[in-house]
C-alpha cells in the first residue's frame, strides 16, 4: 500500500492529518548538549564548554516494533561557550571567538567522546557520517584549532567498536578504548590502546595494547603527569597501566579517588564546578553550579579497596 493510501485510510478511520504528516520526512527538534572544554584560573578565571547542536530529519516508521522514529541527515554544529564568574556568585555565558573557525560536522557526534586535544586546542571526538546514530559505523575525528577536521585511521578489529579516545593532560598521548559490538557474532575482548600524538599533524603511533576479557566499569582515566592510565575492571577492581612501557595492566596499589573527569577536559562538569544545560523554555543554555565536584588535578590518591571514592 502506498504512503498516500495509508494516510487516506487513517483519515477515513478518524485519524488526524497531523498524524499522517509524521510519516513524511521533517526537521526534528535539535539535540543540545554542552561538554567541558577547559578551565583557566590564571588571570581572569574562565570555564569553557563545547556546545553541540545536532540537527536531523525524522519520520515515523510503519513498523510497529521499531520503537522510535527513522532518522537521517545528521549534522552537528560546534561552538565554544565561556562561563565567567560574576559579582555575587553569578556566572555569565558568552560565545568564544574560536567558534567562527569551526565548520559544521556532516554527521553525528557522541558527546561522551568529546575532549580538548591538548594545550594547543582543537578536539578529539567519535562520530559517524551516516544515518545510524551511535551505530558501529563510527570513526575517530580530529578537529584542529584552526577549523580543519579529518577522520583518523585506526587499525581496528572486526567486531569491535570505538568507544572513546581520551587525550593525556599534555595532549601528547591518547588512550583509545574499544568494546565488542553489541550482538556481534565475533567473540572478542575489549582493548585499551595507547598512542603517541604528533603535535604537528595529530598523527598517531601505537605504543601499547592491552586486551581486556570484559568491558570497563570506569575509565580510562589519566594521571596528571601522563605516566599512567587507570580503569576499573568488570568486578570493580582498580587497574593501572604504565602508559609508555607496554607492560600489561596491573592491580593498582593506589589510584585516583575520582575516575571522572578522565583528563583536563570532557564530561558534563568543568573543573570550576559548572555545568551547562539547555533550557527549552528560553531557547538557550543556562549555567548551574555543582557543589561537591572534585577537579581533575585535585582528586586525592587512595589505597586499593578504599570506599572514599567520588565517581
Amino acid at each position: 500500500m502506498t504512503l498516500l493510501r495509508r494516510c487516506i485510510l487513517l483519515l477515513a478511520l478518524g485519524g488526524l492529518f497531523g498524524h499522517c504528516q509524521m510519516f513524511f520526512w521533517h526537521s526534528a527538534k535539535p539535540a543540545q548538549v554542552a561538554v567541558w572544554y577547559e578551565s583557566t584560573r590564571s588571570g581572569a578565571p574562565r570555564d569553557r564548554f563545547v556546545a553541540l547542536t545536532m540537527s536531523y530529519q525524522e519520520k515515523n516508521s510503519f513498523d510497529p516494533l521499531a520503537g522510535t522514529t527513522v532518522k537521517r541527515d545528521y549534522r552537528t554544529r560546534l561552538r565554544l561557550l565561556d562561563v565567567v564568574p560574576g559579582a555575587g556568585g553569578d556566572a555569565k555565558i558568552s560565545e568564544g571567538a574560536q567558534t567562527s573557525r569551526w565548520p559544521e560536522f556532516p554527521g553525528w557526534i557522541l558527546e561522551t567522546s568529546v575532549f580538548r586535544a591538548g594545550p594547543a586546542g582543537g578536539l578529539w571526538f567519535v562520530g559517524g557520517e551516516n544515518n545510524h546514530y551511535g551505530g558501529p559505523e563510527r570513526a575517530l575525528y580530529f578537529l584542529s584549532a584552526d577549523g580543519r577536521s579529518r577522520a583518523v585511521q585506526l587499525e581496528g578489529a572486526k567486531g569491535l567498536q570505538l568507544e572513546r579516545a581520551v587525550p593525556s593532560p599534555s595532549g601528547k598521548f591518547l588512550a583509545v578504548y574499544e568494546e565488542p559490538i553489541p550482538g556481534s557474532a565475533d567473540s572478542l575482548d575489549s582493548r585499551l590502546r595507547i598512542f603517541s600524538v604528533d603535535s604537528r599533524n595529530a598523527a598517531l603511533k601505537e605504543k601499547s595494547r592491552t586486551v581486556l576479557p570484559a568491558p570497563f566499569t570506569a575509565g580510562p582515566r589519566w594521571s596528571a603527569d601522563d605516566a599512567s592510565v587507570y580503569f576499573k575492571n568488570v568486578v570493580g577492581q582498580a587497574m593501572m597501566l604504565a602508559a609508555q612501557s607496554g607492560v600489561d595492566a596491573q592491580p593498582a596499589a593506589r589510584h585516583p579517588a575520582c575516575f571522572s573527569p578522565a583528563t583536563t577536559s570532557g564530561g558534563e562538569v568543568s573543573d570550576g564546578g559548572y555545568r551547562l544545560y539547555y533550557d527549552d523554555s528560553i531557547d538557550a543554555f543556562v549555567v548551574s553550579r555543582e557543589g561537591e565536584h572534585v577537579a581533575f588535578d585535585a582528586a586525592p590518591q587512595i589505597a586499593a579497596g578504599s570506599s572514599a571514592t567520588c565517581e
